[in-house]
């Protein structure tokens, strides 16, 4: 399994070794990063998940302990007071919402719920780092989409209803699509966003929750 967790201008990257057991590659880490990886380093040491005199802040350490639980917890503290979904993507595309205690093939991530409300979408220049990692849980169609126009289209978990995914900063496609997530079958937009983190990351909190049975009538208020 690897794990990838979106981040502002870092790259934190879990690959799973064994079932309990991973390795954390880390690179041009940000000083909140930092912050979180040395806070849970004296967690890891308590547990004997690494040695004493080792660190999380590097370029690449051994643990033992799960990769989702460590991905997990390192989610947690980046994101504090937030709602955390973790899935992880099979070879064809499937998703589906990870435990702690799962452990299979594939690539996982988490992410933080987006807020349910209707402010039109603003066109900041973000950073846009998480895009490499939204393209791991893309299949080529989509991947070329977005690559394209800033967009793809995913399809609901439960309803197999077709939705347009539109990056914050696609100013024509928004000009069709009106919002960041808009059903396709019934021609509405859907009010739902996240504008604490980059844009690609927030499409893909869109994408995973979509793929995830039960999550996409959160996102869209429909059974």
């Amino acid at each position: 399994m690897r794990w990838l967790i979106p981040s502002f201008y870092g790259d934190i990257r879990f690959e799973a070794t064994g079932k309990d057991s991973c390795v954390l590659s880390t690179e041009k880490l940000t000083p909140r990063e930092e912050a979180v990886l040395r806070k849970l380093t004296k967690k890891a040491v308590k547990s004997g998940w690494i040695a004493a005199d080792a660190t999380l802040v590097a370029a690449k350490v051994k643990i033992q302990a799960p990769a989702t639980k460590i991905a997990q917890a390192v989610a947690r503290l980046l994101k504090p007071k937030r709602e955390i979904v973790s899935a992880i993507c099979f070879a064809a595309g499937k998703m589906k919402e990870v435990t702690e205690q799962e452990y299979d093939a594939g690539v996982a991530t988490a992410v933080a719920v987006p807020t349910k409300g209707c402010p039109a979408p603003d066109f900041a220049r973000a950073e846009l780092r998480a895009r490499d990692v939204l393209e791991s849980f893309l299949t080529e169609d989509q991947r070329e989409d977005f690559r394209k126009h800033n967009r793809f289209i995913s399809r609901g978990a439960t309803t197999g209803r077709r939705y347009m995914i539109t990056s914050r900063h696609a100013r024509d496609s928004l000009a069709m699509f009106q919002r960041s997530l808009f059903d396709l079958d019934y021609g509405f937009p859907i009010c739902v966003h996240d504008w604490s983190v980059p844009a690609a990351e927030e499409m893909l909190s869109l994408h995973v929750l979509l793929q995830l049975p039960g999550w996409e009538s959160y996102l869209t208020g429909l059974r």
